[in-house]
């Protein structure tokens, strides 16, 4: 999540975030819908703590 930390929510890319975790773009896709979704996942899993 660098990726979103150096350009910010609105420029991140779905593609640039998967080069970064060494994923595909279907890969990443596979596993969050948006990047919504990819950032309220960590959240999630920290409030179920």
């Amino acid at each position: 999540m660098n990726h979103m930390a150096d350009v910010g929510y609105a420029n991140a890319t779905m593609k640039a975030i998967a080069e970064q975790a060494h994923l595909t773009s279907a890969g990443i896709y596979h596993h969050f819908r948006s990047e919504e979704a990819l950032l309220s996942t960590p959240s999630n899993r920290c409030s179920m703590k």
